[in-house]
């Protein structure tokens, strides 16, 4: 299982608030090379708890998809509010879901989240079972007051220019983040580079950002394509151990030329363009001559892919830099096939939504198995879903189906719809 770096809460509305929380989840992922994921639940808690209907700013697909499109979190949980959730002791809470299920290795909270059962869990019983478990914790302060401006203080200002390098800086519509502008800036080589060797991307065991920092320092590296032409005297006055240490990051890099198309595609690095994205390109296109070629309009066909996503990927595939990078990378013998076990489309236009405890498969296990096939995984049931599977001890989703006259599998009817 993956490592995440988990924010807790609901996160109706997204809002600025939530903000600090999400930012700070992507950047320890980010240093612990983990995936940043968000835990929340499908519907308020106390709407269950007292029976009355909250109204809400955003619907659980709604607050995914601002996370995701905002933030950069990868993976968010949709969890059922149901009665099992409801009665789960705050601890268990920790351990037994967002540790074991989930792979939390650092938990990220607001100063006054409340969890378990009658919110028995806060801030700082969080803090103090992490540091039990060995976990990291983040707990993000209260904002008391706003500070007035002082006469004769410096106003704060929004910076134009890149820190790093000086260039003009930008902000994407519909987004708080403001970008340098240039494709050259040494900060953003150091986090591309960095994020094209993470474990998600092409998994270089051993080239992690200390190392990174080091060989761009030494002017060794400056793209993706310069780890493949890296040389033994490049590397071994890096470690103490010289020859032994360099020669296992060799080896490591000569392994990741034969990933799958997909961990190329999301080690781009392509705006908007993330894990599952790059799967779905991968398995669509089959090779990256095909998804070079693809416009707009034969982009958007693909399930999962909007007008901004299509727009990005054609973007940055018609950059010179780009065209070089990849020119450079195929020289060097790396994939540029899709080398996924070819699956019909027998889901092809289904939604699935998976439930309780899943025995036969994870839940990534089988949301994999799922889009292999054409389908889509989604968190929370609909009109609009095709079947819903469901494990042991499924609560709301499952009841929430039975209201709507959605199909329900087992795990076995739906492991035998796999192997028809």
């Amino acid at each position: 299982m993956k490592p995440t770096v988990i924010a807790l809460g609901f996160f109706d509305g997204v809002h600025r608030g939530h903000g600090a929380l999400l930012r700070r989840t992507v950047e320890v992922a980010r240093q612990l090379n983990a995936t940043p994921a968000a835990f929340t639940f499908d519907r308020p808690p106390k709407e269950v708890v007292t029976g009355k209907p909250m109204p809400l700013i955003n619907s659980a697909q709604e607050r995914q998809e601002l996370m995701e499109r905002l933030y950069g979190i990868q993976q968010v949980i949709i969890a059922p509010f149901d009665r099992e959730m409801m009665t789960m002791p705050w601890q268990d809470f920790i351990t037994e879901l967002l540790v074991k299920r989930y792979g939390a290795v650092h938990l990220v909270a607001g100063h006054d989240h409340r969890f378990g059962h009658k919110n028995a869990g806060n801030a700082q019983l969080l803090r103090e079972k992490c540091a039990q478990l060995g976990l990291g914790c983040d707990i993000i302060p209260e904002v008391v007051r706003v500070v007035s401006h002082q006469e004769g203080a410096p106003v704060y200002q929004m910076p134009h220019v890149c820190p790093s390098c000086g260039a003009q800086v930008a902000r994407e519509e519909d987004e708080a983040a403001l970008r340098c502008t240039n494709p050259e800036c040494p900060a953003q080589k150091l986090r591309n580079l960095i994020h094209f060797a993470s474990r998600d991307a092409m998994d270089i065991e051993g080239l992690g950002e200390a190392i990174v920092d080091q060989l761009i320092a030494g002017g060794h590296i400056h793209s993706p394509a310069d780890i493949y032409y890296l040389q033994l005297d490049d590397l071994k006055s890096l470690w103490k151990n010289g020859t032994r240490a360099a020669q296992k990051l060799l080896d490591s890099i000569a392994a990741s030329r034969s990933a799958d198309l997909s961990r190329l595609i999301y080690a781009l690095g392509i705006r908007q363009v993330g894990e599952k994205a790059a799967k779905v390109l991968a398995r669509t296109f089959g090779s990256m001559d095909a998804l070079m070629q693809a416009d707009e309009a034969a982009l958007t066909q693909v399930s999962d892919i909007g007008a901004i996503t299509a727009q990005s990927i054609v973007s940055w595939f018609a950059s010179p830099q780009s065209q070089h990078m990849l020119r450079r990378l195929r020289e060097a013998g790396v994939n540029f096939e899709s080398t996924a076990a070819p699956a019909d489309d027998r889901f092809a236009g289904m939604t699935f939504v998976l439930t309780g405890a899943l025995s036969l498969f994870t839940r990534d296990e089988a949301t994999e198995k799922i889009e292999a096939h054409g389908g889509k995984a989604s968190g929370s049931v609909s009109k609009k879903t095709t079947y819903v599977v469901a494990g042991e001890n499924a609560g709301s989703k499952l009841r929430k189906a039975g209201e709507l006259g959605i199909p329900v599998l087992t795990e076995q009817q739906f492991l035998d719809m796999l192997q028809e």
